[in-house]
């Protein structure tokens, strides 16, 4: 056959094969992460940091904001969460939810400015959301740490780091902290 003949077929069969999908959405995991609505938007809190840490100071007063939104037709949720002081961003992680149909539950992965990266497993029970996280730190070091999100309404949460290890070391819970949608 000709050159002309085989791009003729091609096209035909291109152009039938995107006009066959037209009538079918397209798929979507949003029945599994639906009861995520309440996490999207942006939200902030403050704190006040409890030890040096690279650019911060221990004292020193620092603004949290998440930010949420819906992606890739609803089979995503991608987020980024951003750590400043008065004067400058300190830390940015940025990500994404999804659905695992294998393992059937909600997972996230993300990474920070600063060359760290982890992986999250998220699930709920009793009106909590649990976020378990497990990844790297900068230096390749391991660490892990369980965020409990509580006392959830439309406009605000709160959440809490609790067992965070860090190259086998076990450190203190955190504070819990309000987080408010400013979005």
């Amino acid at each position: 056959m000709s050159r002309r003949i085989w791009l003729a077929i091609v096209a035909v069969l291109g152009v039938g094969g995107l006009l066959q999908g037209q009538d079918q959405a397209p798929p979507s995991n949003y029945e599994h992460l639906k009861s995520l609505e309440w996490f999207i938007g942006e939200f902030k809190c403050e704190m006040t940091a409890d030890k040096d840490q690279g650019a911060v100071k221990k004292g020193d007063k620092l603004t949290m904001t998440a930010s949420r939104k819906w992606a890739l037709n609803k089979n995503a949720i991608a987020f980024s969460l951003k750590r400043s002081t008065a004067s400058a961003t300190v830390s940015e992680v940025a990500g994404m939810f999804g659905w695992d149909p294998a393992a059937k539950q909600i997972m996230a992965y993300g990474f920070n400015s600063d060359g760290g990266h982890g992986m999250v497993r998220l699930s709920s029970k009793d009106g909590k959301w649990y976020s378990k996280i497990k990844g790297l730190n900068p230096e390749g070091k391991p660490f892990s740490f369980t965020t409990v999100f509580s006392e959830i309404t439309r406009d605000s949460y709160v959440t809490q780091r609790i067992d965070w290890t860090e190259g086998g070391e076990k450190l203190p819970d955190d504070e819990k902290l309000t987080w408010t949608r400013v979005k």
